[in-house]
């Protein structure tokens, strides 16, 4: 049977769950002012989905991002927006309990992930018939500009 990525984990306690839109902090331990569960919006879940799986291949151009997260799902992309979901999306890993250098800005490049702690998660293929859309195929090279 083919794999599917599932999910992916953050360091040891926080779960990016793709089919439910959540992260999860699987720890049982809160910190003071921390959250267990926090659901994502499609664009900041795109935005994180690309940044794991793209983390560790150095950095990841603000135009492959642009490109990848909103002009591919017919969205309308700038710098602003990018920057703005950028801080939120910092702002929500920051409430589960991640350092705040997790993703960090490289000059006007783009950005970078501290891939070291990310770690995919896959489930099998047949949880496909499930009708749910956000199931991605393991197969990386449907990436819309793979070169930018």
């Amino acid at each position: 049977m083919n794999k599917v990525l599932f999910g992916y984990y953050i360091g040891p306690d926080i779960q990016l769950d793709i089919i439910h839109k959540h992260l999860i902090n699987t720890s049982g331990r809160l910190k003071p002012g921390k959250r267990e569960r926090i659901p994502l919006r499609d664009t900041k879940l795109r935005l994180l989905m690309y940044l794991l799986a793209h983390g560790g291949k150095g950095v990841i151009t603000t135009q492959r991002l642009m490109i990848n997260v909103w002009d591919k799902y017919g969205l309308r992309s700038s710098a602003p927006r990018l920057w703005q979901v950028m801080q939120d999306l910092k702002l929500t890993l920051s409430m589960m309990g991640i350092d705040d250098d997790f993703i960090s800005r490289v000059d006007n490049k783009g950005y970078q992930v501290n891939s070291a702690i990310v770690t995919a998660l896959y489930c099998e293929s047949r949880l496909q018939n499930l009708p749910i859309e956000d199931l991605v195929p393991v197969d990386e090279s449907k990436e819309l500009h793979p070169s930018l």
